[in-house]
C-alpha cells in the first residue's frame, strides 16, 4: 500500500534520483518542501527553471557562468593563467578549488575517452584546450582526470597531444585512491594529489 498520493510520491522517487540522497532522505525533503509557504516554494521553482535558461557553459573553460560572460574563476585576474587543471565534469572543479591548492585556470572536458561507449577525442572538450594552451602561453597543464582506465586514457591521449606541441603537463598523484571518483574526494587529498603531481 502507498502511503502517500501518487503526485507527492513522485515528488519523493524524483528527488531520490540526485546522487547521494536515498528515500528515506527525500521523505524528508519533500516532507520538508510540503511545509514552505507559497512564495517560498515559487521561489525555489524559479530558480530551478532559470538554470536551464540562464547558466550556460564558460566560453574558455566549459565551467558555469551567465550568459555571454566569463565564469567567476576566468574573469578573476588574479589568477595564474600560465597553468591550467582539466577536470572531467562540471561537478569536480569545485573539489579542486575548494580545497585551496591550486590559483590557476580550469578546463572542464565534459566527459573522458570511452571506447566501449562511443565516446572519442571529438566528442569531449579537447581542442579547445589546445587552443587555449597555444594562445595563452600556457607553461603547464595539470591533469585530473579520474583514476579509473577511462581517466587515465584520457589523461594519456590529452599529455601526448600537449607534449607533441611543446606543453608540459603532470598528472595529480598522492591522494586519490586508484579507481576512485573525484567527486567523492575529501579537500585535504585534493590538496596532496595537486601537490604531488608528477610529469608524464
Amino acid at each position: 500500500m502507498k502511503l502517500y498520493p501518487e503526485q507527492f510520491q513522485q515528488a519523493i522517487e524524483t528527488i531520490a534520483s540526485l546522487p547521494g540522497i536515498g528515500k528515506k532522505g527525500a521523505e524528508k525533503l519533500a516532507l520538508a518542501l510540503y511545509s514552505w509557504p507559497e512564495s517560498k516554494l515559487k521561489h525555489f521553482a524559479s530558480l530551478i527553471d532559470s538554470m536551464q535558461h540562464d547558466l550556460h557553459n564558460c566560453a574558455q573553460c566549459g565551467f558555469f557562468s551567465q550568459k555571454d560572460a566569463l565564469c567567476p574563476i576566468c574573469s578573476d585576474p588574479k589568477r595564474l593563467n600560465h597553468q591550467i587543471c582539466v577536470v572531467e565534469q562540471v561537478s569536480q572543479l569545485p573539489v579542486i578549488e575548494k580545497s585551496g591548492s591550486f590559483k590557476g585556470l580550469y578546463h572542464v572536458l565534459h566527459g573522458k575517452l570511452s571506447p566501449m561507449s562511443g565516446i572519442g577525442p571529438d566528442d569531449i572538450n579537447i581542442d579547445s584546450l589546445l587552443q587555449r594552451c597555444k594562445e595563452n602561453h600556457v607553461s603547464e597543464v595539470i591533469l585530473a582526470t579520474s583514476t579509473d582506465i577511462e581517466g587515465q586514457a584520457t589523461a594519456s591521449f590529452i599529455a601526448k597531444l600537449l607534449n607533441e606541441h611543446g606543453i608540459n603537463t603532470t598528472r595529480i598523484a598522492q591522494g586519490i585512491p586508484i579507481g576512485a571518483d573525484l567527486n567523492y574526494a575529501d579537500a585535504a587529498s585534493i590538496a596532496m594529489a595537486i601537490n604531488s603531481r608528477r610529469e608524464l
